[in-house]
């Protein structure tokens, strides 16, 4: 493992911003809809299970682009969306929980240009020997430590992205 501090560095970074943004859009953003916007429970619920499900769907997709297109493309269409979509997106978010529906569904079919190609592309940044633990112990780590605290993120960016504390305040984009 000593060998490949690269790779290791890679699968972290790559493990981070992918753990991150997953468990922010697709966990955390439930409870923050509940709790500040007053999405009612079960809205948010099956709001989230049918944006997940239409995440998975992409998976493939995003697949297929990248063999045809190169990884690499696909990877910076990730990097951009979120760069330029994650404020606009945290900012529509209102009481509705259709609108919450479309949020995680413009999110996570962006997340999934990267999710498609990442068990490929961890798969080839080490040797046979050592690639299990090269991928599971580090990335396992990240997701352990960041996918419980990234919802977390949400309170602060709304509070950069909206214009009044009640779950009724329109939000300064709209």
């Amino acid at each position: 493992m000593t060998e490949n501090k690269r790779s290791l560095a890679l699968i972290v970074g790559f493990s981070l911003a992918s753990t991150i943004v997953y468990y922010t859009w697709a966990i955390g953003l439930s409870g923050f809809a509940i709790t500040t916007k007053g999405v009612p429970a079960s809205g948010a619920l099956w709001a989230t299970v049918a944006a997940n499900l239409v995440f998975m769907a992409t998976l493939p997709l995003w697949g297929k682009l990248s063999d045809r297109f190169g990884r690499k493309p696909i990877f910076l269409t990730y990097g951009v969306a979120f760069v330029v979509l994650s404020f606009p997106l945290m900012a529509a978010l209102n009481n509705s929980a259709w609108r919450r529906f479309g949020i995680m569904v413009v999110a996570l079919f962006f997340l999934g240009a990267f999710v498609g190609k990442k068990p490929a592309y961890f798969a080839e940044l080490f040797p046979t020997a050592v690639r299990a633990s090269g991928i599971g112990v580090p990335y396992s780590f990240i997701a352990a430590i960041f996918g419980g605290t990234a919802p977390y993120i949400l309170p602060g960016s709304a509070a950069t992205t909206s214009c009044g504390s009640s779950p009724s305040t329109r939000s300064c984009w709209c």
